[in-house]
């Protein structure tokens, strides 16, 4: 069967205009090489076939060459990789998000290069041992009791700087994450409810993928996600619309953070022992859906939120599990447990038994704040002894009065450098049971207890930095991966852009040929004049 005369011309200018949105996507992929978040896009083409039969149809009848039809433009991406390299960025947000509060702690307990409550712990011994030699010697009982006040105010000042970490940190979470994950949902949807228009109208938007591909890579950081596609058909039509939803990973399910244009919000509540509580809130009226202030703080398996709930939240062996991360509050009650196991047991060395039996109390240290409880935050030199109503006690036989003993003082120079353990209060770890209990925490002086917490620290810092340089090895390679796939090359593009000139000059070519042909076919009839 002969086709039509103009049938030729037709697949010449199909193949023309295949060729010219190669080269228009190839140029758009050029031009974007340096565009973030970019992917690289390809025209979908397909065979332009008529197979359908009319009566007056033979069946030797054979169509060919009806030419080429442009059937979209896609994006080349690797969903797989997507999902691990989100999964993979939460664990790198985790891990920076502690190092980012350690590095604050570091700063506050840290005394490497100052002096601080090591050093000054080494004063007061030093002062004591000069006071031995000086019983009665106002003057050096009064270097005590300066050397004593300098110590007191290493703990309020460290404890004050442990506050303000956790301040900083509380106003990290309430001000700039919790805002940035909302803004980022809002931003999704927003998105989706423009994609779908889009898509409507016949155009696939990809522009506007790339735009929320970023997004929620941003969002993975915060905590770990479930990404899930489908597609919706329209009504009476074939037209088939992307549907998006964003679903927050969690200990005990899953919890929806977007769906098309229906977003959760998340809010952060600071509580008044310096804790935080994380809230969920979602409606959604097609489902029959409304969460308001659902509590989620413990929710979140990995990422920044998590990282910092823990920092705030969690208290090491001061929590009933002892194996609770360490977080600013297992530094504060580190700091606490030593500022008080050392003024009692510094109080209970200057009292004393008189002979009747009566125990003298001669308190070095108080609080400044009317409690009964000593900690770093309170402690402060007793007011008799800053007021000299009191002083040091030099010997245990005080009624008698020995001229020259200092045993006393050489006791407590002992305490100094005795191993002392330091526990839990029965007020802050209970058993699964919830009855009071105490655990101990340590065994060494004074001074090896406060290296403990910064050692602590330390090690904390370490195994971070490893976890965190391990997953970010990870992520980048995945990303290296997901741009070998998604990401504009200028070597395969060139061979593209002469691939597709040569084959638009062909088609060009093509319809120059048929031309020809035609040309012959109607002036057949002068051959021979």
């Amino acid at each position: 069967m002969i086709r039509s005369s103009f049938a030729g011309f037709t697949t010449a200018r199909l193949g023309l205009s295949a060729s010219q949105s190669a080269l228009n996507i190839t140029g758009q992929n050029i031009t974007n090489i340096n565009t973030t978040g970019y992917t690289r896009q390809r025209v979908d083409l397909s065979s332009f076939n008529l197979s359908s039969r009319d009566k007056f149809s033979s069946i030797s009848d054979t169509y060919i060459g009806n030419g080429v039809l442009v059937t979209g433009t896609s994006q080349i991406r690797d969903p797989f990789l997507d999902v691990r390299y989100r999964t993979e960025i939460a664990n790198v947000g985790y891990h920076d998000e502690k190092l980012k509060v350690m590095e604050d702690l570091a700063s506050v307990l840290d005394e490497v290069t100052k002096d601080g409550i090591h050093t000054q712990i080494g004063n007061l011994a030093t002062a004591l041992q000069r006071l031995s030699t000086e019983v009665g010697n106002q003057e050096f009982d009064n270097i005590v009791r300066s050397e004593c006040q300098s110590l007191t105010n290493l703990f309020n000042r460290y404890a004050k700087q442990l506050e303000t970490v956790r301040e900083d940190t509380i106003n990290s979470i309430q001000d700039i994450d919790i805002p940035a994950v909302n803004k980022i949902l809002e931003s999704i949807s927003d998105l989706n409810k423009t994609i779908r228009s889009n898509q409507l109208h016949g155009n696939p938007s990809l522009e506007l993928l790339d735009q929320r591909n970023l997004l929620i890579d941003e969002l993975a950081t915060y905590t770990k996600i479930k990404v899930e596609y489908s597609t919706e058909k329209v009504p009476n039509s074939n037209i088939e619309l992307d549907r998006l939803s964003i679903s927050l990973v969690g200990k005990s399910g899953n919890l929806t953070l977007v769906d098309h244009d229906n977003v959760a919000k998340l809010n952060c509540d600071a509580n008044a022992d310096g804790t935080v509580t994380l809230k969920y809130s979602y409606s959604n009226p097609d489902k029959g859906i409304a969460i308001a202030n659902h509590p989620i703080t413990n929710e979140s398996v990995s990422g920044i939120l998590k990282a910092t709930v823990e920092m705030l939240n969690c208290n090491g062996e001061f929590d009933t599990d002892a194996t609770s991360p360490k977080g600013i509050g297992y530094y504060q009650k580190m700091l606490d447990t030593l500022a008080n196991t050392f003024a009692e047991i510094l109080n209970i060395a200057n009292q004393y038994t008189d002979t009747n039996g009566n125990v003298i109390i001669g308190d070095l240290f108080a609080t400044n704040d009317g409690s009964t409880k000593i900690t770093a935050k309170n402690i402060c030199i007793h007011n008799d002894w800053a007021s000299n109503l009191r002083g040091m006690i030099p010997t245990q036989n005080n009624d008698q009065k020995p001229v020259g003993a200092s045993d006393n003082i050489l006791h407590m120079i002992s305490l100094l450098n005795t191993k002392h353990t330091y526990h839990t209060y029965t007020t802050e770890y209970t058993d699964t049971a919830g009855d009071p209990q105490t655990r101990t925490l340590f065994k060494g002086t004074f001074e090896e207890c406060f290296v403990s917490i910064g050692s602590a620290l330390a090690l904390d810092q370490i195994s971070s930095t490893s976890s965190f340089e391990n997953y970010s090895s990870v992520v980048n390679d995945i990303s290296n991966s997901r741009d070998s796939i998604s990401g504009v090359s200028l070597d395969e593009e060139g061979i593209n852009l002469l691939q597709y000139q040569k084959s638009y000059t062909a088609a060009a070519r093509l319809m120059t040929t048929l031309d020809e042909a035609m040309d012959v076919l109607l002036n057949m009839g002068v051959v021979g004049r």
